[in-house]
């Protein structure tokens, strides 16, 4: 049987051998997505005017931080990329580019015209290149470039007979080439040039003498070159000389007594290189040397300990390495390490997000983090630091870099009570204090790794008031404070174990102010402060047990900015800092009692703030829900940092930031903490090169050289080496696309444009608008300038400037001018052609002419059909009246009779419409007869004015009736005067509200005639409209949501009536205010013809039924709570006419509790206030629209839930789209099927509650 003690040490061992998590390092990925050209990328330089090139399996890319450009071979053009496999980039003490392809040779890059210059091998020429596979470019301290071959040994190119001499393996000779596969050549600082060799070792390489010394593998000797196969050569700053090998580690070479240390792969040793094949090598500015390995990933030397530090892929991990075969490795002007890979793209390391290191969960890793969600953290006196989690304790050691968990075990009293821990407090004693959401408080006994728990007991009123807490603070005297949510504020006495409760009590005004306890801080005056959810700030003083409740106050700017209050921090000034949930940070300006907001629009870039610490600088750090800002609270001015700046998310939590002893911050969020010192933040010092990288002309980019698109040559050179464009006076559209070459994180660099000649200062804009246009620029000269800055500010005043010229039209140069001279001189021929525009305007004329006949043929047959169409309306609705008039008078069932009233009601109304149709149709026919009598008008006017009293008393609408003689004598057609008399005052009441007043005068004129004038106290009309009112089917409110309906016939038809009569009609109206009509008729018979008097054998005047609906109080006005069942679904009906709501209401009111309103304000209203299940809107309403109010419903938080049915009479496409693009749910046009209604409200209904259910 195996020992206990053998176990162990086998655990022990196992523990070793698994890895510790030290802070993590996060690469950025740039694969085809973001435009790279392909994943296997070979190598990378920064050529001299900032741009990174990546040469890659398939083609060649140029980076300006945003965007890729990529170069290709194009068979068809001789100046396009020889090759799309690049091996090797070098750019020259010139600034050329060069290019190393496989298979294509040598390319050299013109910048300014983007074309390449091809140098090949030509069998039989040994003055060509040696070899089209070319591995390897390198100049020397003398300007001379070399290049090594695959098969053909090494090129040095004689630039001014521009052709190469070969230097080849020669076996016979020891001092030639080892081998002719050159793969890397490197230069030392004392000129000396390395060549690394694919089976010949390291060469090298006496310039002078043109000898070579060779350096190969001898297996007897362990200080000779681990392998044959030489990948990757490069010179630290201390001078060591570092040499890759294909399949023999890393090798330190000694220049001094020539040997070689060897760093190979070691499975038993994780702090060994990870990977015997070793592709590349770089040493960055801060002194690291980065290793990249095939198979292995990235290492990093640690140079005092002479190990390494390996990152490789993590699938679990989506900032890890994106692959472990890496080819080359670069740092650029800035900083950033720049890794290309094996079929993963380019990875970009920024070292600066180390600053932020950060700490998250592997799940490959049993030491690491339990869980990235961290509520809470502390450093305890030993520097351990504790981290509160949603899935347990964590404590992480710094020295083994190891993370412990502590775990609630349910059958273990004396584990942790529960694994979601909000808040970690160790009190003045040593003694670790755990606040857990759903068990209590927990006292953790190091020396015994176990823990004891204070829990709520209901029948003890000395426990805890409740097992959910948020937070935990001790004060000066040694007392605990915890905050619960739920349960109040509660005081414990250590000595006594006893809980002491403070929590809101509505009837005492010094009681805490709610009962959910976020934060709590204790000032240096002895007041405790404590933040609560939905209660403001409350400040207790611990001599009276009373708290002081500082509350926001909408109308009050001075107060706090939200009753939301997350954290609580007096800083060293003795300032008191709250930051808030949606009312960003807060200044409690005691004397005065008020506080100082800063929010978003500050600079802020969140307005809810989870904690506040302060650095030794006096800087206020603040966690946000975007991200982490510094704020100076001398300049009120603040610099944010986000997730790209290395922070673990943009987001963190509430409870999770502590300050160590050292200075040290620790903030946790949602995907990890960070830890960091405020001053080792450092700015990014680069300034940025600017480049313009695109033009574009009508929004299509244009190319160098001959444009097939635009015709014609605009730009003789690349853009971005371009000093002057000339264009036409008709390009008037042109773009500019720049790029601040700074890749720290370019997202964050700034820029500033000014188009000098036409702009009057510079525009400032961010990365996410680097594509300026500007649109037709007079011609003249004018100068583009750009300038820009990199992530932190660092701004490039120099700019780049870009001249524009704009040509003239030709009509505009010197030489149209002439042309205009002798154009006088053929004055002749514009006159001649003068007089045939005449001839040509008559004929014009003529055809007018024709076209006006038709239009008044098309008008006669308009009125032909609605003539026709209006007489064959009268037989169905007659038989409409009949039967429902019959049902009205037999039927005992009051529900049918009601329905009957409401078919003959709007019966009624249609047949009036078409009476009046027909009217106007007789009248443009012609055909309308005047069949005037003599007759009292004085008793005919008055009897239609008081037919409208009832109505009057109805609206709350005087009327005033002014006859002045009650005998006065005139030739009328009774049936047409009462159609004046009754559409004039219907207009008067129709548009006159509550409380107003309608006034009508019948008076005598000295002129013979009579004056019926109606005038009243209504909305008026505009000056705009006045001219247009007697127009056919003109409404002066034409929009869906005008104050009252119509069809705009009624005043048209008035005045054919008045003129049928040989009257006149005049109208007047102040908007607003009032409008008077005035109806004047002649008196006498010498105005009529004969055929026009009638004589009547009495009065046969018809009295007919005034239509009072639109008078009558209307039921949307009675208060809906008395007509709302609990256990009914509320639908809410919005229409203007009375008679839809009613026959909506009764056919649903027996399964819904219905709520109305007439118009669009009023069901807004009505939707706020009841929250109704469903909404029925008419489109065409008062006031507001139906569109208008869905608009409305769905932006406001409350209403946008509810679903959404419009019925309209507008059945167009366009009207459905617009309502569905809106947020409607359903769409029924007029006329509709009741049961198709009902089954649509129970379908959305029914829908809208399965989706709360999910």
């Amino acid at each position: 049987m195996i020992k206990f003690s053998q176990v162990i040490f086998c655990i022990i061992c196992l523990h070793k051998l698994i890895p510790a998590q030290s802070e993590i390092i996060q690469f950025d990925h740039f694969n085809l997505d973001d435009g790279l050209s392909q994943y296997t990328v070979y190598c990378i330089i920064q050529d001299s005017k900032g741009f990174l090139w990546f040469g890659t399996a398939d083609g060649l890319n140029r980076y300006d931080g945003y965007k890729f450009k990529i170069f290709r071979n194009d068979p068809v053009d001789s100046t396009s990329l020889s090759a799309n496999r690049i091996y090797s980039l070098y750019e020259d003490s010139y600034q050329n580019l060069w290019i190393g392809t496989y298979g294509g040779g040598l390319n050299k890059f013109n910048r300014e015209t983007e074309s390449f210059l091809h140098y090949k091998n030509i069998p039989g020429d040994d003055a060509s290149l040696s070899d089209d596979e070319v591995l390897s470019i390198y100049e020397d301290n003398s300007q001379t470039l070399w290049i090594g071959t695959e098969g053909g040994g090494l090129n040095k190119f004689l630039r001014e007979e521009n052709h190469f001499k070969h230097y080849k393996n020669n076996p016979a000779d020891q001092h030639s080439l080892s081998d002719d596969i050159v793969q890397v050549m490197y230069g030392d600082r004392s000129g000396v040039l390395w060549i690394g060799t694919r089976n010949g070792g390291l060469n090298k390489f006496d310039i002078q003498k043109e000898r070579f010394v060779r350096y190969l593998n001898n297996p007897l000797d362990q200080f000779s070159l681990s392998n044959h196969e030489v990948r990757s050569i490069y010179e630290d700053s201390d001078g060591n000389l570092w040499i890759g090998t294909g399949n023999g580690g890393l090798n330190k070479f000694d220049t001094s007594d020539e040997t070689f240390i060897h760093y190979t792969t070691n499975p038993s040793n994780p702090k060994s290189i990870s990977s015997n094949r070793i592709f590349s090598i770089v040493e960055d500015k801060m002194g690291s040397l980065w290793i990249g390995t095939m198979g292995g990933g990235l290492n990093k030397y640690i140079g005092e300990n002479d190990n390494f530090i390996s990152y490789t892929t993590n699938p679990h991990v989506s900032t890890s390495l994106s692959n472990d075969g890496i080819f080359s490795l670069f740092e650029d002007d800035t900083g950033v390490l720049w890794i290309g890979t094996y079929g993963g793209g380019v990875n970009k390391l920024d070292r600066r997000k180390e600053q932020f290191a950060l700490y998250r969960n592997d799940p490959n890793n049993p030491n690491s983090l339990s869980d990235n969600k961290v509520f809470s953290i502390l450093e305890d006196h030993n520097r351990n630091i504790w981290i509160g989690t949603s899935s347990g304790l964590n404590k992480y050691d710094r020295a083994t870099k190891r993370f412990t968990v502590y775990k609630s075990r349910p059958n273990d009293p004396g584990s942790l009570s529960n694994d979601e821990v909000l808040s970690i407090r160790e009190d003045k004693s040593g003694r670790l204090w755990i606040g857990t959401y759903w068990a209590g408080l927990n006292l953790f006994d190091r020396k015994r790794n176990r823990f004891t728990s204070y829990k709520h007991d209901p029948n003890d009123p000395y426990s805890i008031s409740e097992n959910k807490i948020f937070t935990v603070y001790e004060d000066g005297f040694g007392y605990l404070w915890i905050g619960t949510d739920g349960g109040g504020l509660n005081r414990f006495d250590k000595d006594k174990k006893q809980f002491a409760h403070y929590k809101y009590d509505p009837n005492d005004i010094t009681s805490i102010s709610a009962n959910r306890i976020f934060s709590i801080c204790e000032d240096k005056s002895g007041d405790l402060w404590v933040g609560t959810d939905r209660g403001g700030l409350n400040k207790f003083n611990k001599l009276t047990n009373n708290f002081k409740n500082y509350k926001n106050d909408p109308n009050n700017p001075s107060s706090i900015s939200s009753d939301g209050v997350f954290s609580i921090y007096e800083s060293k000034s003795g300032d008191l800092w709250i930051g808030t949930y949606g009312g960003g940070l807060n200044k409690f300006i005691r004397d005065e009692e008020k506080f100082e907001r800063f929010t978003i629009k500050d600079g802020l870039p969140s307005n809810v703030v989870y904690g506040i610490l302060e650095d030794g600088s006096g800087n206020l750090w603040l966690s946000t829900n975007f991200g982490l800002s510094e704020f100076n609270p001398q300049s009120n001015s603040f610099k944010n940092y986000n997730v790209t700046d290395g922070l673990q998310s943009n987001e963190f939590n509430q409870g999770a930031f502590f300050k160590g002893s050292s200075g040290e911050m620790f903030f946790g969020g949602t995907n990890g903490f960070n830890i960091f010192h405020p001053d080792s933040i450092r700015d990014n010092p680069y300034l940025p090169k600017i480049a313009i990288t695109e033009f574009q002309l009508l929004h299509k980019p244009v190319s160098i050289g001959y444009d097939s698109l635009f015709g014609r040559t605009i730009l003789h050179k690349s853009i971005s080496e371009t000093e002057q464009i000339e264009l036409n006076y008709d390009d008037n559209v042109i773009s500019f696309e720049f790029a601040a070459l700074d890749f720290w994180n370019p997202q964050k660099n700034q820029y500033a444009y000014i188009m000098e000649g036409f702009d009057e200062e510079w525009t400032h804009t961010n990365a996410s608008i680097r594509l300026v246009t500007y649109t037709n620029l007079d011609p003249g000269e004018y100068f583009f300038k750009v300038k820009g800055s990199n992530n932190d500010g660092i701004w490039n005043e120099a700019g780049t400037p870009l001249k524009i010229i704009i040509h003239p039209p030709w009509w505009a140069t010197w030489w149209a001018y002439s042309i205009y001279g002798v154009l006088i001189v053929l004055l002749i021929l514009v006159l001649r052609q003068y007089d045939l525009r005449r001839q040509k305007l008559k004929q014009q004329l003529e055809l007018e002419r024709e076209h006006a006949d038709k239009l008044e043929e098309i008008d006669q047959m308009k009125s032909r059909f609605f003539t026709n169409i209006s007489h064959e309306f009268r037989t169905p609705l007659t038989l409409i009246l009949g039967p429902a008039e019959k049902i009205i008078s037999e039927s005992i069932d009051v529900n049918a009779g009601k329905q009957a009233g409401l078919i003959k009601r709007n019966a009624n109304r249609l047949l009036d419409l078409i009476n009046q149709l027909l009217d106007l149709s007789k009248i443009e026919a012609g055909k309308l007869k005047l069949e005037a009598s003599l007759s009292n008008l004085s008793s005919f006017v008055k009897g239609i004015a008081e037919a409208f009293e009832s109505i009057a008393e109805r609206k709350d609408i005087t009327l005033r009736i002014h006859i002045e003689k009650q005998f006065i004598g005139a030739y009328f057609d009774k049936d047409k005067m009462q159609k004046i008399i009754t559409n004039l005052l219907s207009n008067s009441f129709k548009f006159t509200k509550e409380g107003g007043q309608v006034e009508i005068k019948l008076f005598e004129t000295e002129r013979n005639s009579a004056i019926i004038s109606v005038r009243d106290t209504g909305v008026g009309i505009s000056d705009k409209d006045l001219p247009k009112i007697f127009d056919r089917f003109y409404q002066s409110d034409s929009s869906s949501t005008r104050e009252s309906g119509g069809t705009g016939i009624g005043l048209a038809l008035t005045k054919e009536l008045v003129e049928l009569h040989n009257g006149k009609i005049t109208i007047d109206s102040k908007e607003g205010e009032w409008t008077e009509v005035t109806v004047e008729l002649p008196l006498g018979m010498e105005h009529l013809e004969v055929n026009q008097i009638v004589k009547l054998e009495g009065e046969d005047l018809i009295e007919k039924e005034i239509f009072i609906r639109d008078y009558i109080p209307d039921t949307a006005e009675i208060e809906d709570s008395e007509i709302i069942k609990i256990d009914k679904n509320i639908v809410l009906i919005v229409e203007d006419n009375y008679d839809v709501r009613e026959f909506i209401r009764d056919s649903i009111g027996s399964e819904f509790s219905v709520v109305e309103a007439m118009n669009g304000e009023q069901g807004l209203r009505k939707a706020e206030k009841y929250i109704p299940d469903l909404i029925i809107s008419d489109v065409m309403m008062p006031k507001m629209d139906g569109y208008e109010l869905v608009r409305r419903i769905k932006q406001d938080e409350k209403t946008s839930h509810i679903p959404v049915i419009l019925l309209t009479a507008k059945s167009d496409r366009d009207s459905k789209l617009e309502g569905l693009g809106l947020g409607v749910d359903d769409y029924l046009t007029k006329p509709f099927d009741t049961k198709e209604l009902m089954a649509r409200i129970k379908n959305l209904i029914e829908t809208r509650i399965l989706l709360q259910q999910k």
